[in-house]
């Protein structure tokens, strides 16, 4: 998108059709994409002929409600897809944005957005403390269209929703900066001062250190944290048909980054794996569910032949998890509470008559 909007802004007004139906199909694959290269596609239209913006306009609203008008009868309706819609809005980004929140909320965004950068780029984020801006007419064009394209996901995702977690969706500014990091270097390496082998020493160096940040940094992202997760999990998954069978056992699953409720109801396909804690939906109380790698949408607590159910462990040796676990158990009757010891992880478990407790809205208690 960047490209051929970039193309129109030259003067490339064939590429107008070209641009608005890669626009539709962007916002197919993620909706808010229109909003955040919308105003790119709208900037690079300004110097455009009325015959020209009319067909693309047009075209981006076919290509929109190609799948759009499809994506709603899939999902039930308007109401059902804007009352999910509503429902997702409410649970995660609402909470925090910059109309109901302290404005150190918006700051800590703002820092791990840079934290990020560092982190994406590794030494390539310090090319532009050495490096001399242009000033020419040409670079303040680029300069400009830049701002307008990363502009607004920055203002969204400083002001209203951003987690570390989520740093994929700054994906849509890493494309720009890559271009700018590129094009610096090449003039730096090409017309700076410094001598040559000096400038090929900086280089291997500021390699190494990046592959070092993607091997062993330790943040979730890096290789060494991925196979240190991925290992968990193998285990995790080995060790829990010991606990119980699918037949006999419930997952209650936490939403978390790293044996969540998705790796659970994914990797043990055979057990029914429900979410804690229940979701307050526009549409009432409702226990997010998975089972068969299918995910369901419960009104109450699921019913079956089980007897007990387990809480599927999160990463060990975290003081977070832990305490955040210890919290879970002592919500339960302590005389109830089973611990098995596999692979390294804890699984506690605990008999079906006290899993209303952790679902109250879904599943009034029904112990005597």
């Amino acid at each position: 998108m960047g490209l051929l909007c970039w193309r129109i802004d030259r003067g490339k007004t064939s590429l107008i059709l070209p641009a608005a139906i890669a626009l539709g199909i962007t916002a197919g694959v993620r909706p808010s994409s229109i909003l955040f290269l919308g105003p790119l596609f709208l900037f690079s239209l300004r110097r455009a002929p009325l015959k020209k913006i009319v067909p693309g306009l047009a075209a981006l609203g076919v290509t929109a409600a190609a799948w759009f008008l499809p994506m709603i009868w899939a999902s039930g309706g308007f109401a059902a897809y804007f009352g999910a819609l509503q429902s997702l809005w409410r649970m995660v980004p609402s909470r925090g944005t910059v109309f109901n929140s302290s404005p150190i909320t918006s700051v800590a965004r703002a820092l791990t957005i840079l934290y990020i950068y560092f982190l994406c780029f590794g030494a390539a984020s310090l090319v532009p403390v050495w490096t001399m801006f242009s000033t020419g007419e040409a670079d303040k064009r680029k300069k400009l269209f830049t701002a307008v394209w990363i502009v607004p996901a920055l203002c969204f995702f400083t002001l209203i929703f951003l987690k570390l977690v989520n740093s994929g969706y700054l994906l849509l500014v890493a494309a720009p900066a890559c271009i700018w990091l590129g094009a610096w270097t090449a003039e730096w390496y090409e017309q700076g001062s410094w001598p040559k082998s000096l400038k090929v020493a900086t280089l291997a160096v500021g390699a190494a250190a990046n592959v070092f940040i993607f091997l062993a940094f330790p943040a979730y992202c890096s290789y060494r944290s991925i196979r240190h997760f991925e290992a968990e999990l193998g285990s995790v998954e080995t060790s829990l048909p010991q606990v119980g069978t699918p037949q006999d056992l419930l997952i209650v699953s936490f939403d978390n980054h790293f044996l969540g409720y998705r790796h659970a109801g994914y990797y043990l396909p055979g057990y029914m794996t429900v979410e804690y804690p229940e979701a307050n939906l526009i549409q009432g109380p409702r226990i997010f569910a998975m089972h068969g790698r299918n995910s369901l949408l419960l009104t109450q607590l699921p019913s079956g032949t089980f007897t007990r159910f387990v809480l599927f462990p999160l990463p060990a040796g975290d003081a977070e998890y832990a305490q955040y676990t210890e919290k879970i158990e002592k919500m339960l009757p302590a005389r109830d509470l089973k611990t098995v010891s596999l692979g390294g992880h804890q699984f506690v478990t605990a008999p079906m008559t006290d899993l209303p407790i952790l679902f109250p809205q879904a599943a009034p208690a029904t112990r005597k």
